[in-house]
């Protein structure tokens, strides 16, 4: 079985990934300009 800690470790990475995929799906609907940064 997995521990609670190993479980979350699991989850964090793949949640961090969707979290900024979808603020940035949200930020380019919200500001259509493009971005300075640029995108990767």
């Amino acid at each position: 079985m997995l521990s609670v800690d190993q479980f979350l470790r699991l989850i964090c990475v793949p949640a961090v990934v969707f979290a900024f995929m979808v603020a940035s799906q949200i930020s380019a609907a919200v500001n259509p300009t493009p971005m300075a940064m640029g995108s990767e």
